[in-house]
């Protein structure tokens, strides 16, 4: 999903927020391999929201077409 779709905390679909502070991360990644991101990206999904970055919030040199990928992730028990 892109980030556009990033969940506000008035969503019905999150629940209440914790006392703890939430676990995120910022991954940018180099693509050599479609077999070697999917399976980053399987892995990564099954423990945390994962949203690409959409191009309109990057710069051209990190956009579509570059060979970057740039992802937020949120953990799935911190929230």
């Amino acid at each position: 999903r892109d980030l556009h779709s990033f969940p506000t905390r008035r969503s019905s679909d999150l629940p209440p927020a914790p006392s703890q502070t939430p676990t995120v991360v910022f991954i940018a990644q180099q693509l050599r391999s479609d077999e070697v991101f999917l399976e980053w990206l399987r892995t990564m999904m099954n423990d945390f929201y994962v949203w690409r970055i959409p191009d309109e919030c990057l710069s051209k040199e990190l956009q579509s077409g570059s060979g970057y990928a740039l992802h937020l992730a949120l953990k799935k028990e911190d929230h």
